[in-house]
Parts: C-alpha cells; sequence; structure tokens
C-alpha cells in the first residue's frame, strides 16, 4: 500500500533523487546542505548517500536487501529513530517530507528521472539514462 510509514524506497536511485528534491527546497535544504548533489549517471547524486546508507545499516537503523534494485527499509530500530526525527521537524518540513514522498515516492524509476530531469535539466548533463521510446 504506497503512502504507508516507513514505506522501503527501491533502488539508491530513486533514494538519491528523492533527497535530491528535499535538497533543492529551501524550507528543508539545510538538513542536507553536505550532500552537495552533482550530475552523474543517473542525474543528480552524491556520494554522501552512499556514506550515510553504510553508515545508517552498521548502526542498525537500515536494510538493504540487493536484488535488480537494492531495497532499502528501516529497520524497527531505524523507524523508532525515524519517528523522532520526524517529531522534530516543524510542521512546514514535514508537509514537504510528506508532499515528496506521496508525489514522488512511489514513481518507477524512469518515470521520476523523466521529472527530475524536466525540471532540473542541468542535472541530467552526464546522464546515461535516456527516456524510453
Amino acid at each position: 500500500v504506497k503512502g504507508r510509514t516507513a514505506e522501503p524506497v527501491n533502488g539508491r536511485v530513486i533514494l538519491a533523487k528523492l533527497l535530491f528534491l528535499l535538497w533543492r527546497n529551501p524550507l528543508t535544504h539545510a538538513a542536507l546542505e553536505e550532500a552537495n548533489f552533482e550530475p552523474y549517471d543517473y542525474g543528480p547524486w552524491s556520494d554522501w548517500i552512499d556514506v550515510s546508507l553504510d553508515e545508517l545499516s552498521s548502526r542498525g537503523l537500515v536494510s538493504q536487501e540487493p536484488g535488480e534494485a537494492t531495497r532499502i527499509s528501516l529497520t524497527t530500530r531505524g523507524v523508532q529513530e525515524g519517528r523522532k526525527a520526524y517529531q522534530n521537524l516543524d510542521p512546514e518540513q514535514r508537509a514537504i517530507l510528506e508532499d515528496v514522498k506521496k508525489s514522488f515516492g512511489s514513481l518507477s524509476t524512469s518515470a521520476l528521472l523523466e521529472r527530475v530531469y524536466a525540471a532540473y535539466p542541468e542535472y541530467a548533463t552526464e546522464s546515461k539514462w535516456r527516456k524510453p521510446s
């Protein structure tokens, strides 16, 4: 069921684009400032994502299941910590987070890339992905 709490993300590409959209928003940028996204193989990317995922995994907050796309899920402890972090956000930040998740979180990788590339073409300059015909 889409829109449920702590829903897994299917792949680092999708996670990166969702984080990028939050990074671009002035009201949520400060929390992700160190991400510093740059154009890459599949649009905006930051090595900070891999480093952060590895750290969260080693702390037992996130699990990563390999497959066609790495399925990234919060563990039970991760859900608890995430809930605390969410409650510390101001109402505007919560609304932005919910809107990004609701609007973009259930899109396929192709559909999400299409939207991000259309909105931020300067981040698509290095992309290996091409819109399906």
